[in-house]
Protein backbone atom coordinates (compact mmCIF):
# COMPACT_ATOMS: atom_id res chain seq x y z
CA UNK A 1 0.00 0.00 0.00
CA UNK A 2 2.47 2.51 0.74
CA UNK A 3 5.25 1.81 -2.05
CA UNK A 4 4.58 4.90 -4.00
CA UNK A 5 5.58 6.85 -0.80
CA UNK A 6 9.24 7.36 -0.15
CA UNK A 7 10.75 5.46 2.61
CA UNK A 8 10.60 7.38 5.92
CA UNK A 9 14.11 8.39 7.44
CA UNK A 10 15.05 6.27 10.25
CA UNK A 11 15.80 8.30 13.70
CA UNK A 12 15.39 8.15 17.19
CA UNK A 13 12.27 9.30 18.41
CA UNK A 14 12.87 13.27 19.84
CA UNK A 15 11.78 13.62 23.23
CA UNK A 16 9.78 16.85 22.28
CA UNK A 17 8.02 15.91 19.47
CA UNK A 18 6.57 18.98 16.87
CA UNK A 19 2.92 18.83 16.69
CA UNK A 20 2.52 20.21 12.92
CA UNK A 21 -0.42 22.56 12.01
CA UNK A 22 -1.96 23.04 8.78
CA UNK A 23 -1.68 26.15 7.05
CA UNK A 24 -5.15 25.93 6.35
CA UNK A 25 -8.05 24.43 7.14
CA UNK A 26 -11.31 23.28 5.23
CA UNK A 27 -15.53 22.72 5.89
CA UNK A 28 -15.80 19.42 6.68
CA UNK A 29 -12.14 18.59 8.93
CA UNK A 30 -12.05 17.04 12.18
CA UNK A 31 -10.67 16.89 15.38
CA UNK A 32 -11.11 13.24 16.57
CA UNK A 33 -10.48 12.56 20.26
CA UNK A 34 -8.44 9.52 20.60
CA UNK A 35 -9.18 6.44 22.42
CA UNK A 36 -9.09 5.63 25.44
CA UNK A 37 -9.92 9.32 26.74
CA UNK A 38 -13.31 10.28 25.82
CA UNK A 39 -14.35 13.45 24.03
CA UNK A 40 -16.39 15.46 21.51
CA UNK A 41 -15.28 15.24 17.87
CA UNK A 42 -15.13 18.71 16.44
CA UNK A 43 -15.96 19.10 12.73
CA UNK A 44 -15.64 22.46 10.58
CA UNK A 45 -18.36 24.11 9.10
CA UNK A 46 -19.18 27.44 7.07
CA UNK A 47 -18.02 30.17 8.56
CA UNK A 48 -15.54 28.93 10.04
CA UNK A 49 -16.77 27.41 12.44
CA UNK A 50 -15.90 23.89 14.36
CA UNK A 51 -19.20 22.54 15.41
CA UNK A 52 -19.24 19.30 18.25
CA UNK A 53 -20.77 15.74 16.98
CA UNK A 54 -22.50 14.95 19.98
CA UNK A 55 -23.36 11.08 20.42
CA UNK A 56 -25.80 10.54 23.01
CA UNK A 57 -25.78 11.58 26.93
CA UNK A 58 -23.01 14.22 25.57
CA UNK A 59 -23.38 17.79 27.02
CA UNK A 60 -23.58 20.59 24.24
CA UNK A 61 -20.25 22.55 23.80
CA UNK A 62 -19.53 25.77 22.39
CA UNK A 63 -18.12 26.23 18.89
CA UNK A 64 -15.26 27.70 18.25
CA UNK A 65 -12.72 29.02 15.26
CA UNK A 66 -9.79 28.26 13.24
CA UNK A 67 -7.75 30.12 16.01
CA UNK A 68 -8.90 28.06 18.57
CA UNK A 69 -7.93 25.03 16.81
CA UNK A 70 -4.79 26.06 16.00
CA UNK A 71 -4.08 26.74 19.62
CA UNK A 72 -5.63 23.07 20.66
CA UNK A 73 -2.88 21.60 18.62
CA UNK A 74 -0.01 24.43 19.49
CA UNK A 75 -0.69 24.35 23.27
CA UNK A 76 -0.64 20.53 23.76
CA UNK A 77 -4.49 20.72 24.15
CA UNK A 78 -4.61 18.78 20.56
CA UNK A 79 -2.25 15.81 22.02
CA UNK A 80 -5.73 14.07 23.26
CA UNK A 81 -7.14 15.01 19.62
CA UNK A 82 -6.73 14.32 16.11
CA UNK A 83 -6.74 16.27 13.17
CA UNK A 84 -8.58 14.19 10.44
CA UNK A 85 -8.52 16.44 6.69
CA UNK A 86 -12.25 16.25 4.76
CA UNK A 87 -13.01 12.83 3.37
CA UNK A 88 -12.75 12.29 -0.32
CA UNK A 89 -14.86 9.31 -1.74
CA UNK A 90 -13.73 7.21 -4.38
CA UNK A 91 -16.51 8.19 -6.47
CA UNK A 92 -16.06 12.48 -5.78
CA UNK A 93 -13.87 13.86 -8.00
CA UNK A 94 -10.64 14.87 -6.44
CA UNK A 95 -10.69 19.07 -5.75
CA UNK A 96 -8.88 21.77 -7.53
CA UNK A 97 -7.16 21.91 -10.63
CA UNK A 98 -5.31 19.02 -12.20
CA UNK A 99 -1.64 18.40 -11.86
CA UNK A 100 0.10 16.73 -14.85
CA UNK A 101 3.88 16.71 -13.85
CA UNK A 102 6.67 18.11 -12.20
CA UNK A 103 6.49 21.08 -12.89
CA UNK A 104 2.96 21.98 -11.60
CA UNK A 105 4.21 20.84 -8.08
CA UNK A 106 5.77 24.21 -7.32
CA UNK A 107 2.71 26.56 -6.44
CA UNK A 108 2.61 26.59 -2.68
CA UNK A 109 2.25 28.96 -0.03
CA UNK A 110 5.06 30.93 1.22
CA UNK A 111 3.96 29.39 4.93
CA UNK A 112 4.37 25.60 4.17
CA UNK A 113 7.08 24.18 5.71
CA UNK A 114 6.21 20.40 5.45
CA UNK A 115 3.30 18.34 4.59
CA UNK A 116 0.96 15.86 6.46
CA UNK A 117 0.08 12.83 4.89
CA UNK A 118 -3.06 11.01 4.94
CA UNK A 119 -4.27 7.95 2.82
CA UNK A 120 -8.02 5.99 2.54
CA UNK A 121 -8.69 2.74 0.81
CA UNK A 122 -11.21 0.23 0.58
CA UNK A 123 -10.62 -1.46 3.93
CA UNK A 124 -10.26 1.99 5.47
CA UNK A 125 -13.15 4.23 5.26
CA UNK A 126 -11.86 7.80 5.54
CA UNK A 127 -8.11 9.29 6.03
CA UNK A 128 -5.37 7.75 8.29
CA UNK A 129 -2.45 9.39 8.61
CA UNK A 130 0.64 7.88 7.43
CA UNK A 131 2.38 7.40 10.92
CA UNK A 132 -0.68 6.03 12.03
CA UNK A 133 -1.42 3.58 9.74
CA UNK A 134 2.11 1.78 10.35
CA UNK A 135 1.38 2.39 14.24
CA UNK A 136 -2.33 0.20 13.60
CA UNK A 137 -0.96 -2.15 11.02
CA UNK A 138 3.03 -3.00 12.36
CA UNK A 139 3.22 -1.64 15.75
CA UNK A 140 3.67 1.40 17.49
CA UNK A 141 7.56 0.48 17.32
CA UNK A 142 7.63 0.70 13.49
CA UNK A 143 5.82 3.83 13.42
CA UNK A 144 7.93 5.66 16.27
CA UNK A 145 10.81 6.75 13.25
CA UNK A 146 8.67 8.81 10.81
CA UNK A 147 7.73 12.23 11.18
CA UNK A 148 4.45 13.74 11.47
CA UNK A 149 5.19 16.20 8.50
CA UNK A 150 7.38 15.53 5.48
CA UNK A 151 9.36 17.54 4.23
CA UNK A 152 8.16 19.33 0.95
CA UNK A 153 10.78 17.59 -1.44
CA UNK A 154 9.50 14.08 -0.06
CA UNK A 155 5.98 15.37 -0.51
CA UNK A 156 6.74 16.26 -4.71
CA UNK A 157 8.75 13.09 -5.31
CA UNK A 158 5.99 10.62 -4.14
CA UNK A 159 3.48 12.09 -5.90
CA UNK A 160 5.88 12.48 -9.70
CA UNK A 161 6.38 8.72 -8.93
CA UNK A 162 2.48 8.41 -8.46
CA UNK A 163 2.08 10.30 -11.93
CA UNK A 164 5.18 8.31 -13.51
CA UNK A 165 4.14 4.75 -12.55
CA UNK A 166 0.77 4.42 -11.33
CA UNK A 167 -2.60 3.17 -13.32
CA UNK A 168 -5.37 5.44 -14.06
CA UNK A 169 -3.91 8.08 -11.75
CA UNK A 170 -5.17 11.58 -11.25
CA UNK A 171 -3.20 14.18 -9.10
CA UNK A 172 -5.07 17.94 -7.53
CA UNK A 173 -4.06 20.40 -6.07
CA UNK A 174 -6.60 22.68 -4.02
CA UNK A 175 -5.29 25.66 -3.28
CA UNK A 176 -8.07 26.90 -1.03
CA UNK A 177 -7.40 24.20 1.11
CA UNK A 178 -3.89 24.00 0.90
CA UNK A 179 -3.41 20.34 -0.20
CA UNK A 180 -2.23 18.14 -2.85
CA UNK A 181 -5.15 15.28 -3.79
CA UNK A 182 -3.34 11.50 -5.47
CA UNK A 183 -5.72 8.70 -6.58
CA UNK A 184 -4.72 5.80 -8.66
CA UNK A 185 -5.98 1.94 -8.83
CA UNK A 186 -3.75 -0.24 -6.70
CA UNK A 187 -4.15 -4.21 -5.97
CA UNK A 188 -5.79 -5.15 -2.94
CA UNK A 189 -5.69 -8.62 -0.77
CA UNK A 190 -9.20 -10.07 -0.02
CA UNK A 191 -10.34 -10.26 3.77
CA UNK A 192 -11.95 -13.22 5.78
CA UNK A 193 -15.09 -11.45 5.50
CA UNK A 194 -15.81 -12.38 1.52
CA UNK A 195 -14.36 -9.33 0.24
CA UNK A 196 -12.09 -10.52 -3.49
CA UNK A 197 -8.49 -9.85 -3.98
CA UNK A 198 -8.54 -7.35 -6.80
CA UNK A 199 -7.77 -3.58 -7.85
CA UNK A 200 -9.45 -0.45 -5.88
CA UNK A 201 -8.77 3.16 -5.90
CA UNK A 202 -6.88 4.54 -3.49
CA UNK A 203 -7.02 8.17 -2.37
CA UNK A 204 -3.68 10.16 -1.02
CA UNK A 205 -3.51 13.79 0.74
CA UNK A 206 -0.99 15.60 1.47
CA UNK A 207 -2.18 18.67 4.22
CA UNK A 208 0.80 21.32 4.13
CA UNK A 209 1.54 22.32 7.39
CA UNK A 210 3.89 24.25 9.67
CA UNK A 211 6.12 23.14 11.89
CA UNK A 212 3.97 24.09 14.63
CA UNK A 213 6.21 23.61 18.18
CA UNK A 214 7.83 21.57 20.61
CA UNK A 215 6.03 19.52 22.83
Amino acid sequence: MLTTLAPPVRVAAPASPMRPVPVRFWEGDRMEPLEPRPGVTLRRELGPVWAPLLRARQRSVPSIGDQDVRELITTGAGVVSSFVPRYVSPGETLPGRLVRGRDDLADLPTSAEGALPFVSSRDLGGFWSLRDLVADRAGEEQAVGIPALRPLWQMREALAVMLEEQEQVEVSWHRPSGRFYARYWAYAAGDDWGVAPGLEPRTHVYVLATNGVEG
